[in-house]
């Protein structure tokens, strides 16, 4: 069945149906392919960190659930790099926020834009 589309098809369906996934930096090569496939279907809001780790984000979600998740994907890259814990969701301040926030590559102006709305 490889190439015939089916791992796209059903990585799609999952996300569709959880709201959002995720990649990961071990992943196979195959699976790794997907996920550039996926990171580009219009059906999704999708960011790209600094180690290759891909996340799609369901573009029916709400807004507030959208920017909760990215708000936690911004802590768990602070969480890796500095002394900051989980107990900090929802504290950040807009100058650590935009300092990390550089650290992922944003595929969707909409999201940007409802990411940057959020903070300012």
């Amino acid at each position: 069945m490889k190439g015939k589309g089916v791992g796209y098809a059903l990585y799609k369906k999952v996300i569709l149906a959880l709201g959002l996934g995720f990649s990961d930096f071990n992943s196979t090569v195959d699976a790794k392919r997907v996920w550039t496939k996926l990171v580009k279907d219009p059906d999704f809001y999708s960011l790209v960190f600094s180690n290759g780790d891909k996340c799609c984000i369901s573009k029916v979600l709400p807004n507030d659930y959208i920017t909760t998740v990215v708000d936690s994907l911004i802590i768990n890259t602070l969480m890796e790099e500095t002394e900051i814990d989980s107990s900090h969701y929802g504290e950040i301040d807009n100058d650590l926020f935009f300092k990390y926030y550089g650290k992922l590559y944003i595929m969707s102006s909409e999201l940007k834009d409802i990411i940057e709305d959020y903070y300012s």
